[in-house]
């Protein structure tokens, strides 16, 4: 029965191997990405949050301006509540500044 079979050509041969290797699986290719805590943790913030500027921050009434710099201190980004609180001093000189943020005056 052997003598019955033909013998296979290497353009016939191709094409299956090709198929072999395109179904083989690919050992990372779906592997999940790990990580660090921090990192999850500064991604979960930002999604929380949107980075807003400070330009937006000043087209906020006061109060509200005031808990967008409470927010920002708050979730670590201290450079832009500073930034935003000088640039509220600057629009109402006469504002008294509340106690829990004129700490981000002082430094």
């Amino acid at each position: 029965m052997a003598a019955d079979a033909a013998p296979v050509t290497a353009q016939q041969a191709e094409p299956a191997a090709m198929r072999l290797r395109s179904s083989a699986p690919q050992p990372f290719a779906d592997a999940p990405v790990r990580a660090s805590a921090s990192g999850l943790h500064e991604q979960a913030k930002s999604t929380v949050m949107a980075p807003t500027s400070i330009d937006e921050d000043a087209r906020l009434p006061r109060r509200k301006w005031l808990e967008r710099i409470r927010s920002r201190r708050d979730n670590g980004d201290l450079d832009s509540a500073r930034a935003s609180l000088e640039r509220f001093v600057l629009a109402y000189p006469e504002t008294r500044i509340p106690r829990d943020l004129q700490p981000l005056l002082a430094d």
